[in-house]
């Protein structure tokens, strides 16, 4: 039984490899045709060749009904590429152009990415002023993440440009970023896209109220047993923005329970401090504090369940490689093999 399960295990191995090959060839036979075939009608003439060469007449003939379209892919793909270089400099423009081509070609490849999402995701990444020099890295981390949250490489770069820049982080800390949000995932309830598509309405607000990254990771992820993902995002926006700058009517209802503004400040007291305090209100007080009945939901969730979100603060500052354990899982299926495989073919081809 053993050795059957081996020999079994050796060929789907091999299989794998000679899948991988394959794949490699490809990438970098459309590379060379990017490089070196600038004449639209080259291009196509050198990447029929390859195809050919790889593929049965029956097949072929699907691909020579799309040969107009795989023109219209070829002149959008430099255009993307050009759009993005438009917001670089002079010096940067020669130096960054041909790398930008031949990466772009790579991402696509390797993490199975469509030409749209990819080539938004590099001008958001330009335009948000990460550096020419990062960009390319900063994509391939954003790739990763996409890839295990079983999303689009523009809503992660999103999420992670949203992130880095609402608390103040630079490039080179965007695998960390990615890790803090697989955490959230990992312990609270929703997918990646959940939080990743609404994060950006926090990251800002809660820096500037004093709460740091790993305060507002265990607070969605306490949130989120109870609640959807996008309720607890805005209730935690509305909830700072209310302490942050309060009505007279909510400084007159902490009066009522001895609370000066000093109490409620996320600067002068930790996070779960404050949240403490705030359970000595009443129900409808705290709905106005949460600005909705939703919200109230959400902040009672919190309040009964401290000892979890301190639990999860502390399981926040090990998130390290969050990320990379949901992309290995992510790779290891059928389906993102056969997107990996045919992903240059539907964008080029």
């Amino acid at each position: 039984m053993l050795k059957k399960m081996k020999e079994k295990q050796e060929k789907i191995t091999k299989e794998t490899q000679k899948e991988e090959k394959v794949r490699r060839n490809i990438r970098e036979e459309l590379k060379l045709a990017v490089k070196k075939y600038t004449d639209i009608t080259h291009f196509v003439s050198r990447a029929t060749f390859v195809m050919t060469a790889r593929m049965s007449y029956t097949m072929f003939e699907g691909v020579q009904r799309g040969i107009s379209d795989s023109v219209a892919s070829y002149m959008k793909f430099n255009d993307e590429i050009n759009k993005s270089m438009t917001m670089l400099d002079q010096i940067e423009q020669e130096t960054f152009n041909n790398i930008f081509e031949e990466r772009t070609v790579d991402l696509m490849g390797e993490y199975a990415l469509k030409l749209e999402s990819l080539s938004k995701s590099l001008y958001d990444t330009v335009s948000a002023q990460i550096e020419a020099g990062q960009a390319m890295n900063f994509l391939e981390e954003s790739a990763k993440a996409a890839i295990a949250g079983i999303t689009t490489i523009d809503i992660a770069a999103d999420a992670g440009i949203s992130t880095m820049k609402g608390f103040g982080l630079e490039a080179q800390n965007i695998g960390d970023v990615y890790d803090w949000l697989f955490k959230i995932v990992e312990l609270g309830r929703g997918t990646f896209e959940d939080y990743a598509k609404n994060i950006g309405r926090i990251a800002n607000v809660s820096n500037k109220a004093g709460i740091e990254l790993n305060d507002l990771g265990a607070a969605l992820a306490t949130m989120t047993q109870s609640i959807k993902p996008d309720v607890a995002q805005t209730t935690m926006k509305q909830l700072i923005l209310n302490l942050s700058e309060p009505t007279e009517k909510l400084v007159n209802l902490l009066k009522k329970y001895d609370l000066t503004l000093q109490d409620v400040n996320f600067r002068q007291s930790s996070f779960a401090e404050v949240i403490s305090k705030l359970t000595v209100l009443q129900e409808e007080e705290l709905v106005q504090v949460a600005g909705s009945r939703r919200g109230y939901e959400a902040l009672a969730t919190l309040m009964g369940n401290l000892n979890k979100y301190h639990e999860y603060r502390i399981q926040m500052l090990t998130r390290s490689g969050a990320t990379e354990r949901a992309y290995n899982t992510r790779i290891e299926t059928t389906a993102h093999s056969w997107r990996q495989f045919t992903s240059n073919l539907e964008e080029f081809l």
